[in-house]
C-alpha cells in the first residue's frame, strides 16, 4: 500500500531544504596541526613563464591548398591505400619532386 500523501509531496523540496541547511552551516576553524599538515602537502610551484604546452622546435605550419576536386579525390584515395594522411602524401610528393630536380 502507498503512503498517504506520498505523491502529493515534491521530493525536490526536501532535497532543496536539506542542501540549504548544509550550505548555511559555518565551517569549523582549522586547527594549527591541520594547517601544518596542509602546508606540507602543497604542490610544488611552477616557475613563472613556464606554463602551457612546451614549444616544438620544428613546428609545422598550416596552409590552404586549392586544387581540382577530382585530383583531391584521387589523392585522398591514394593516401588511404598507403595508410597516410592527405597532408603526409602531399609532403612526400613535394619532397620527391624536389629530389628529382
Amino acid at each position: 500500500m502507498a503512503k498517504k500523501g506520498f505523491k502529493a509531496e515534491n521530493p525536490n523540496k526536501r532535497i532543496a531544504e536539506r542542501t540549504a541547511t548544509e550550505e548555511t552551516k559555518t565551517p569549523e576553524p582549522i586547527k594549527e596541526t591541520e594547517k601544518a599538515a596542509v602546508e606540507d602537502t602543497e604542490l610544488p610551484k611552477k616557475e613563472p613563464g613556464k606554463r602551457g604546452r612546451p614549444k616544438v622546435s620544428n613546428k609545422k605550419k598550416q596552409y590552404t591548398l586549392t586544387m581540382n576536386p577530382d585530383l583531391y579525390k584521387t589523392l585522398s584515395e591514394l593516401a588511404k591505400e598507403n595508410y597516410k594522411s592527405f597532408s603526409q602524401l602531399v609532403t612526400d610528393a613535394c619532397i620527391e619532386y624536389i629530389k628529382k630536380q
